[in-house]
């Protein structure tokens, strides 16, 4: 009997880190690129290995804009993808996912921008969620610079 309550309180234990929401602090801009062919911004935050990808379009880079999709939808034309700790987690339209994103500030005099950011992105074979809560992002320097290359600010 005390056998069975060890396997079940083993197999409840890895059960519920399976099942686990992983949440993350992303306060380093690894990258942030334009793409000149499809007018489309994409910032990398985390580190080297461990990043969320959003990308957006450059006419959405407006003081003020608040992006949101949810589901995979990419109506709003912002998609996320993050790669963590060996996985690559999605939007997904099969489970309840979501970005967002709010450009808080744009401050071209002191190339300084604040944006907002959140998503919740799932690993489609495991079913795995992951996700950054909302958290304050600034973008400075050479990154505000190929932030705003192809916006009209």
């Amino acid at each position: 009997m005390r056998f069975l309550t060890v396997l079940f309180c083993v197999v409840c234990t890895l059960f519920l880190v399976a099942c686990g929401d992983e949440s993350v602090k992303l306060d380093n801009v690894v990258l942030v690129k334009s793409l000149d062919n499809t007018q489309t911004v994409s910032i990398y935050l985390g580190t080297d290995q461990d990043y969320l990808e959003l990308s957006l379009k450059a006419d959405q880079i407006k003081s003020g804009n608040k992006i949101k999709t949810e589901n995979a939808s990419l109506s709003d034309g912002l998609t996320a993808t993050a790669t963590w700790s060996g996985s690559t987690y999605f939007s997904s339209s099969k489970h309840p996912t979501f970005t967002s994103c709010t450009i808080e500030s744009i401050d071209a005099g002191n190339k300084k921008a604040l944006l907002k950011i959140a998503a919740k992105l799932v690993e489609p074979r495991s079913e795995k969620f992951w996700e950054a809560k909302e958290q304050s992002i600034e973008i400075t320097g050479k990154h505000f610079d190929e932030l705003t290359r192809l916006a009209t600010l």
